[in-house]
């Protein structure tokens, strides 16, 4: 069952979302500092080495990582509009 988007944070407290918010902010520098690095292995690996498949393996996991990085973003926006919108309302 699909849940609706604008009941998805309807029964968390401000205190709740904002500590959520910043857990996600936290996890996305994690996530990137990570695929960082990895891309830059990717690269050198592409560049310089001969065997090539450890590196194609770890690009796939910085695309597959880049998934779960812009959905943190899509539910940091919809937390940031549900306090908005809470604030506007009081």
């Amino acid at each position: 069952m699909k849940k609706n988007k604008s009941n998805m944070f309807k029964n968390k407290t401000n205190q709740q979302l904002e500590t959520y918010l910043k857990l996600l902010k936290i996890t996305s520098i994690a996530l990137i500092t990570v695929l960082t690095f990895l891309i830059g292995i990717s690269i050198y690996g592409f560049t310089t080495k001969e065997n090539k498949a450890p590196f194609i393996a770890s690009f796939v996991i910085v695309l597959s990582c880049g998934i779960i990085l812009l959905s943190e973003f899509v539910i940091m926006n919809q937390i940031k509009n549900e306090l908005t919108l809470r604030k506007e309302n009081d």
